[in-house]
Parts: structure tokens; sequence; C-alpha cells
């Protein structure tokens, strides 16, 4: 029989500047309709080492059943309010990832989710955004964020988007939203009008629509490798 040597594969640590935009990159979903969905975006990003700064805006349903230091159903955060009464359907799908959810804020305002930030993108498809004035970035992402957006809001792949935010040494160490929109029709006009720039992923054409979760999962997988590619 054939022996196999048993290898174990080892993964440096974030350099100091990839850790410290995992700790200022915030993930934004604006008024998820299921538990179940933001207990898989839990996941995804716990699984890509994007482990704080989960902001639910608006959810159509309590992440803290019950809670008495939540406003109805917005505006606490979940580890003042009852970290161990989180919905049990988000719990579930979130699987090991629950102290994502732990850390997760609820507010009940677009203000409330983006304010602090410097920088704010949202994820939509391509034809709508386009829609709004939006010009395709170059997938070589040169100098810094305020010359990129000296004239139109640009458009970025996701690869190219967390590229373009580890480029200026600025952003690196200051909050930066990527907000996601509800699972049926994602980001208003409105609300796109409201971000400094666009994620879009390059889905097929004919078939352009992910899952809330798939599409959270796309960007975080892209955040990991920059910040795995920034050690050198």
């Amino acid at each position: 029989a054939t022996q196999h040597a048993n290898h174990v594969m080892t993964v440096a640590a974030p350099s100091l500047a990839a850790a410290a935009l995992l700790a200022n990159l915030r993930t934004v979903v604006v008024r998820p309709a299921t538990p179940e969905n933001v207990g898989m975006i839990a996941r995804s990003l716990r699984c890509c080492g994007l482990t704080q700064n989960l902001t639910l805006l608006s959810p159509q349903f309590d992440l803290v059943p019950d809670s008495q230091q939540s406003s109805g159903r917005t505006n606490y955060d979940v580890s003042t309010a009852n970290p161990n009464r989180i919905n049990p359907r988000a719990k579930k799908t979130a699987s090991g990832a629950v102290g994502v959810l732990k850390c997760a804020q609820v507010v009940d305002s677009w203000e409330g989710a983006t304010s602090h930030c410097s920088l704010v993108i949202g994820a939509s498809s391509r034809p709508l955004v386009e829609e709004l004035g939006a010009t395709i970035s170059s997938s070589e992402v040169e100098g810094n964020y305020a010359d990129d957006i000296s004239n139109d809001k640009p458009i970025y792949a996701p690869r190219e988007c967390i590229k373009m935010i580890m480029k200026d040494a600025k952003l690196i160490h200051e909050s930066v939203a990527v907000v996601f929109g509800p699972e049926h029709g994602g980001l208003s006009n409105e609300e796109l009008q409201n971000c400094d720039a666009y994620l879009c992923i390059p889905t097929d054409p004919t078939f352009p629509s992910l899952n809330l979760a798939m599409a959270v999962q796309i960007w975080a997988y892209e955040v990991r490798l920059a910040t795995l590619e920034g050690n050198g």
C-alpha cells in the first residue's frame, strides 16, 4: 500500500496593514428578509477572517427576540442586548460563526450604518449602476481613492475593489463600508446614489442574480486572498 505523509498546510497571519483593514472593513446588509441568510453571511465572513463589524440595517426580523435593550427591532449592539438569545434560525445557519452575530450591530437608518465611514461602496448589478452614471474602473488600480473618484463614481469587481482599498495607506486605517441590499430587489436607487463607489460581481449576464449570502461570500473570499497576498 502506498504511504501518504501527513502534510499540514500553514497560512501566515495577516500583516499589520491587513489586520488593520480587517478591523475597519464593515459589512452592511440592508433590510435582510430572513435570519437564515444573515446566519450564512456570518459564516461566510468568519471563514474569511472578517469577524467584526457586521451591521444590519432595518432587518425584517428580530435578530435578538424579546431583547430589552433594543428599541423595537433596531438600534442596538447584540453584545449589549442579549447575545445568548440570538434568533435560533440565524444561529443554526451560522454554524460555528455565532460569534460574528454576537458582535453585530443593528441600526434603523443609512446614517447610522455609514456616517462614520470614509468610503461607502454599494454592491449591485452593473446595468443598474451604469444607469446611475458610474464608470467601469481599470483593472490596474493606480494612485489613491481620492484621485480615482474625481469624476464619476467607479464600478469595481471584487478583486479590483479590495486592491484599491489596500493601495490607499489612509483607507486601510479608516472605516470602509461595503453595503449589500435585500434579497428581493437589492439596494434602491436612492441608496446607490448615497454610495461613493460600486461593487459589481461579474456574473453571467443571462443569469446575474446571486443569493445575498453568496454575494457576501465572494466579496469576503477576495478580501481574504488580498490580505494574505499582502504579506508578500
